[in-house]
Order: C-alpha cells, then structure tokens, then sequence
C-alpha cells in the first residue's frame, strides 16, 4: 500500500505536466483570437454554452464547462503553432494529441485522488 504523501506526489505528476500545454493554450488561444476574427464564433459558441448552464443549472456541469473551454483553448492554440510561429503542420496533432492526453490524465488523477478513502 502507498503512503498518502507518495499518493499525492503521483497525482500532481500530470499537472505539473500538463502546464507548459496549459500556459501555451492560453497565450496561443489569445493571439489565434486577436488575428484570426472567424474564430471568435468559436468563442461565441462556447460562451452560449456557458450561458446557458448558468441560466437553467442543471444542463453541464461545471467540470464539462472548464475541460470544454480548456479543449477549445487547445485547438486554436494548435492552430497558432503553424500560422504564428510558422512551426511544420505536423506539430499541430502532436501537439493536440499530447495536450489532450495530458488534460484527461490530470483530470482523472484529480478525480481519483478526491473520490479515494485513503
């Protein structure tokens, strides 16, 4: 059986993992929205979804809300690897992929970590 302190220290592995794709997702997604005015509908979308979770309370919890937003984030900021940095196209699945893989691994371990009796 694994101590408490070990157990902890497994489960911030994949977040501390996950931060370098996080702050990148941001900062990607902040310039892909300032240049490229067509994904701003994507945005506009989003916040509809947002809207109406909050007017009616019961249709996405929030938890669907925040990996949506964090999902979308990771698709424009994808996006700003080619056209801003002018990276080759093949980073763009990479990148997505990895990103990806690293949200749910992070989610799951937080999940896990909250739902475990020990």
């Amino acid at each position: 059986m694994q101590s408490a302190a070990r157990r902890r220290v497994t489960n911030l592995i994949p977040l501390l993992a996950y931060l370098p794709f996080l702050a990148w997702s941001l900062i990607g997604a902040g310039w892909t929205l300032w240049h490229h005015p067509f994904s701003r509908w994507f945005a506009g979308v989003y916040l509809l979804f947002v809207i109406h979770s909050l007017v009616f309370r019961r249709t996405l919890g929030g938890t669907v809300l925040v990996m949506t937003g964090l999902a979308g984030c990771q698709m424009t900021a994808a996006f700003a690897l080619h056209t801003w940095l002018g990276l080759p196209i093949w980073t763009v699945p990479v990148f997505l992929v990895f990103a990806t893989a690293l949200l749910i691994m992070a989610r799951v371990r937080t999940a896990s970590a909250r739902t475990s009796p020990y």
